[in-house]
């Protein structure tokens, strides 16, 4: 979690993945138990502008290699910010899959899955 001031302004989560893998995580072709899934990434409007999203994404992909995992995540394909993240990080864009939630309107979103360069 990142701190600003007096209150929260960030969060990511780094979770194993279970044995049987998300459709999503399949794409990766790699053991559940060689991963770790960074989730939960998200900055409030009053943690914006600061770096704080590369932060704490950079701080859990640390995490994983500190594991010995390679770091997989999905993002949907409407948030070009954090694609951009991803891409200038030098992850690689496994595939784009649906999502497994339906968006207010009824329609499945596509998500981008990425997997972490190796350590």
């Amino acid at each position: 979690m990142a701190e600003a001031g007096h209150g929260a302004v960030g969060q990511v989560v780094l979770r194993a993945l279970p044995d049987d893998l998300p459709p999503w995580a399949r794409v990766t072709e790699k053991p559940a138990d060689e991963l770790a899934v960074i989730s939960r990434l998200f900055v409030s409007p009053a943690g914006r502008g600061v770096g704080m999203a590369q932060a704490l994404f950079h701080t859990a992909w640390a995490t994983a290699r500190k594991l010995k995992r390679r770091a997989v995540l999905d993002v949907h394909t409407r948030n070009a910010a954090a694609i951009r993240l991803y891409d200038r990080s030098g992850w690689e864009h496994s595939a784009t899959v649906e999502g497994d939630w339906l968006e207010p309107d009824g329609t499945v979103p596509l998500v981008r899955v990425y997997v972490s360069p190796n350590p």
